[in-house]
């Protein structure tokens, strides 16, 4: 099956899955980004395990910040997200394949925060991408660096982090 695209009036080039030998791998990356709002969203912070190398390096912005490793990133967002309930939401998606065992992504995201106890009905939105360099491990492809960019302010109140 081969789509033509129309961009702003421009055609851009004809692309067909079949005539591409990285599919299974594109398509592999999409199920290991999409694996990550399930995980944090469920609080299943193990399951990060699935998704980033153990030596990944995630710069998260502040106030979370730049966190080496695997064990520092489950830790950081798991303490971050103790107070809200989350829905990460990804939208539009670039996936490149680098070489045969590396690639990299940008994901646009909306990250919407929801208070608990005292904070119960209020919320605080995120808007930004991620931007992923991947490698293909023998497990399958894994996020190895991460860096969070806001695209915009932030929308509500901050203080719902605070509630425990």
């Amino acid at each position: 099956m081969k789509w033509q695209i129309v961009f702003f009036g421009s055609f851009l080039p004809v692309f067909s899955l079949g005539d591409n030998p990285d599919t299974a791998d594109y398509i592999a990356i999409r199920q290991t980004l999409s694996a990550y709002p399930f995980a944090i969203d469920s609080k299943n912070f193990d399951a990060l395990t699935n998704f980033f190398t153990e030596d990944v390096i995630a710069n998260y912005s502040t106030p979370i910040n730049v966190l080496n490793g695997l064990n520092a990133v489950k830790t950081a967002l798991s303490a971050s997200l103790a107070s809200v309930h989350t829905q990460h939401a990804l939208t539009t998606q670039l996936i490149n394949i680098d070489g045969p065992q590396t690639a990299s992504s940008k994901t646009y995201f909306t990250a919407s925060h929801f208070g608990l106890g005292v904070y119960e009905g209020e919320i605080l939105t995120a808007w930004g991408r991620y931007e992923d360099g991947l490698i293909k491990t023998s497990e399958g492809w894994r996020v190895k660096t991460r860096t969070l960019v806001y695209m915009a302010p932030l929308i509500g109140n901050a203080s719902i982090f605070g509630s425990q």
